[in-house]
């Protein structure tokens, strides 16, 4: 009875799997201000990030929906600070999934690993006149990562400090999402722990 009982909880866990990949942003802000990037308008804006202790996976990459122009795709990449490669890639716009919460485009990347202990940027190039770009308010992070200060440079570059001076702190618009395990994978976890247990169940007779 008791494995049945097990066996039952953990198909439920797995029928859930799915939700969880509604997309959560690893970094946003609370309280936020839409403004535009008037002195600089083609403009690469974003953030710094440092990962904790243990690498993470990235699998989402976004774009706030109150960009301007975002019917436009529009570059999203992260990079590690100091280089000049992307790491991760990705054309956002409009006709990408909204994110329940109707505040995210995203599109899903091949899953890329991010080292740990390690510092990122992440910018979206901003290639029109006054194109909208959220920033100010308070930064709320996944625990994973520590979100430092604002990144701003020439459309299309790699920068790695605030050298628009924008002076606002981290600039929002692009941000990413911590990839959770797959579905197959929390199935294969379920069928072990079914396993186990029955085999404790035999043991015990």
């Amino acid at each position: 009875m008791r494995t049945r009982a097990l066996f039952s909880f953990l198909l439920l866990i797995v029928a859930a799997a799915p939700a969880l990949g509604a997309f959560v942003p690893a970094a946003d802000l609370v309280g936020n201000v839409q403004g535009a990037l008037g002195q600089n308008p083609n403009t690469t804006i974003g953030f710094s990030f440092a990962v904790g202790a243990l690498p993470i996976t990235v699998d989402t990459l976004a774009l706030d929906s109150g960009t301007g122009f975002v019917s436009t795709p529009m570059n999203v990449h992260i990079w590690k600070s100091g280089t000049t490669i992307d790491v991760a890639q990705a054309n956002i716009s409009s006709a990408d999934p909204l994110s329940l919460s109707n505040r995210y485009y995203y599109a899903a990347i091949a899953p890329v690993t991010l080292l740990a202990n390690t510092t990122y940027d992440i910018g979206v190039d901003l290639p029109f006149f006054n194109q909208g770009a959220m920033f100010a308010g308070t930064v709320v992070s996944d625990p994973r990562i520590s979100v430092s200060g604002a990144i701003s440079g020439p459309s299309g570059t790699y920068p790695t400090a605030d050298n628009n001076h924008i002076n606002v702190g981290p600039l929002f618009g692009p941000t990413f999402a911590i990839g959770v395990p797959e579905p197959s994978g929390l199935a294969m976890a379920a069928l072990s722990l079914v396993g186990l247990a029955a085999l404790v169940r035999r043991v015990k007779r």
